[in-house]
């Protein structure tokens, strides 16, 4: 089986939100944390499939060169490309295609927002933040989908193939 965007989204909607019955228990700050950790890494595989559905149009998530391409950006690839995007909009006074400037702007604030939930020791996370937080990466997920088929190939492979830094 292979993973789902949208069952990671399901799990950090069971974090923030655990089920009702005989054990129950408000949400613990480490399930609010694992909660905004795994609503980036919805988004953040959602790129990844992405690209190698594209890359690898055989679509064998089975197959080692699909999993090869879909394993290939790494998060910072992914964040570093949103960055340039954005900038690229504001220098340009061009939206380009909206939905993928919003995931752009989205997907760097929820990569910081995951940063901070694994690795900073002390922050203030509370349950509406952490509810927040996933609805905003289903909101993410929904722009990626919505965008223009080719301007998210282009944003794809602005993934792959970033800027050289010639002299």
């Amino acid at each position: 089986m292979s993973l789902s965007p949208l069952r990671l989204l399901e799990h950090a909607e069971r974090l923030v939100n655990p089920p009702s019955g005989v054990a129950t228990r408000a949400a613990t700050e480490e399930d609010l944390r694992r909660a905004e950790s795994a609503a980036y890494y919805a988004v953040f595989h959602t790129a990844a499939g992405a690209i190698a559905d594209l890359f690898f149009w055989a679509a064998d998530p089975t197959h080692s060169i699909y999993e090869r391409i879909y394993r290939s950006p790494a998060h910072s690839d992914i964040n570093n490309c949103c960055k340039r995007y954005e900038s690229l909009c504001y220098r340009t006074g061009t939206a380009f295609n909206r939905d993928i400037r919003a995931f752009a702007h989205a997907f760097q604030t929820l990569y910081k927002k995951r940063l901070d939930a694994d690795y900073k020791p002390v922050i203030s996370l509370t349950h509406n933040d952490a509810r927040k937080t996933v609805q905003f990466a289903r909101d993410t997920i929904g722009h990626f989908q919505n965008a223009d088929p080719d301007a998210r190939k282009v944003f794809l492979g602005l993934i792959v193939f970033p800027p050289r830094n010639d002299p």
